[in-house]
This record gives structure tokens, sequence and C-alpha cells, in this order.
């Protein structure tokens, strides 16, 4: 028999290298994950960082809010100066029929979530509301019900009584009434 000679090497060396154990590493306990997935850190945004970019994002809209304004303001101003009155009252009933508009839908919007309408359907269904004053919002609303109802809201029906049938169990009595009806019927009795 042969003994085999192994190589004197330290395969310490060749080891990936591992964290060193702290006290912080010791006391943390790994979490659970479940069968068939391995294990990975979650990649959390500390809060600090997050609320850094939102007021960050919110000062952005800010100045940019201040910039259109300012901008609006020089171009009013040079109009004036230069009394081109028309364009200015031009641009002015741009901006008034853009808000009228937008209080329209609006309007509009309101009046389905009235009726009962989900956000989605308000969103699909909204354009088919014609009409420029109350009466003729209603009117068409409630063709608008008429042809698509809005969604209940996930309510089963038979909770309300609505759609539940009539009982057809008979009590005991009721029923050996009846049976011994037919059986005298039939005959199979006498008296």
């Amino acid at each position: 028999m042969k003994k085999r000679m192994l190589l004197p090497i330290n395969l310490q060396y060749f080891a990936e290298p591992n964290e060193e154990p702290t006290e912080q590493n010791v006391n943390e306990q790994p979490e659970e994950t479940p069968e068939g997935e391995s294990p990975t850190k979650k990649q959390k945004v500390p809060y600090d960082r997050f609320k850094e970019k939102i007021d960050e994002v919110n000062d952005l809209k800010r100045q940019l809010k201040e910039f259109e304004e300012a901008k609006q303001a020089e171009e009013t101003k040079d109009l004036a100066d230069k009394q081109q009155w028309k364009e200015l009252y031009d641009k002015s009933q741009e901006q008034l029929a853009e808000i009228k508009q937008s209080a329209f839908n609006a309007k509009k919007e309101a009046m389905l979530a009235k009726a009962g309408y989900t956000d989605e359907q308000i969103a699909k269904y909204g354009k088919y509301l014609e009409g420029e004053t109350d009466e003729e919002l209603r009117a068409s609303l409630a063709e608008l019900k008429a042809d698509i109802a809005p969604k209940q809201g996930g309510v089963d029906p038979i909770l309300n009584g609505n759609s539940r049938q009539e009982s057809t169990i008979l009590e005991p009595e009721t029923k050996a009434k009846s049976y011994y009806q037919q059986l005298k019927a039939s005959g199979r009795l006498r008296k």
C-alpha cells in the first residue's frame, strides 16, 4: 500500500474574506426567509435622505412657479408699456376660459362622484356628460346612469336582502299535513 503525500499548503489563504464577528453582528439575528429564496439585504432609504429629496423637489416646484409668475408679470408689463392692450386682453381671455373649463370639469367630476362612480369610472365616462347648465348636466347624468350603472363598491347583494329568494323550507307540521292529504287523496289511507 502506498501512502499518499499531501502538500503542506495552508488553504486559509485562498478562502474568501469573512467579516470578523463583532458585538453588533453577534447580537443580530438573521431574518427568516421563505424556502427557495436567498437572503438578501433590504435596501432602505434613510428617512433623512428621503425628506431631503422631497424638500428639494418641493423647493424646485416653488421656484418654477415663482419663475412662471414673474415671467407672466414681465410679459404683462411689457405689453402694457408697448400699449398692446389687445394682446393683453386676448391673453386674459384665454386664462379665463381655462379657469372656466377646469371649474366645469371639476363640477362634472363632483356630480359623477356623488352619483356613486369610482375615480376610474369618472376618468373614463366624464366625457359623456354634456351640457352647459345644471339641468342639462343632470339630464345627461341620468342617461349615463341608465346606460352605465355605477360600481357598487363590492357589497354583497344578499346582505341587503334585495335579491334573497323566499325560503321553500316548510315547517314539520305543514309538511306532515300536506303528506297526510296526499296519502288520503291517493286512497292509501282510509278515514
